[in-house]
């Protein structure tokens, strides 16, 4: 909830393991997400202690567009909770994160696809979903029923 008691509402995805978030749906209200959110995700157990890994996995998609103020709110809880908690960003502009942030964290620039490797998936799924797919030299690929 926000300081004026207006209810938030968010997509998460989750399993045993991890969680998936883009606090980015929310808008201006990206902070609570981040200070409250993961905050209390970090600060419980994990429940299965037979696992190899006694710490949490958050994935945070379009982190490029926090705010600055929830950027910097992911810092301090990146710093205060690292003991049990892993976080994982996923931006398409590194220069839209803050600094601190990229200095505690592992960067790995992946490459957009060729489209030789599109156009591969693309044929499995229209395969496994018994679609037609139709390629012209002129035109986008289509796909028809």
């Amino acid at each position: 909830m926000t300081a004026s008691q207006k209810k938030i509402e968010l997509i998460v995805v989750s399993s045993p393991v991890h969680i998936e978030i883009t606090p980015s749906e929310v808008g201006n209200n990206d902070r609570i997400v981040v200070m409250d959110l993961i905050k209390q995700m970090a600060q419980t157990k994990q429940i299965d202690s037979s696992l190899k890994h006694q710490f949490k996995v958050i994935v945070i998609h379009d982190a490029h567009t926090l705010s600055r103020d929830a950027q910097a709110g992911l810092r301090r809880t990146m710093e205060k909770y690292s003991a049990n908690l892993r976080l994982v960003l996923i931006c398409e502009s590194l220069s839209r994160v803050i600094g601190p942030i990229q200095s505690r964290c592992l960067l790995v620039r992946v490459p957009a696809p060729k489209s030789e490797e599109i156009v591969k998936v693309l044929s499995i799924i229209t395969y496994k979903a018994r679609l037609q797919y139709v390629r012209t030299s002129q035109k986008p690929a289509s796909f028809c029923w």
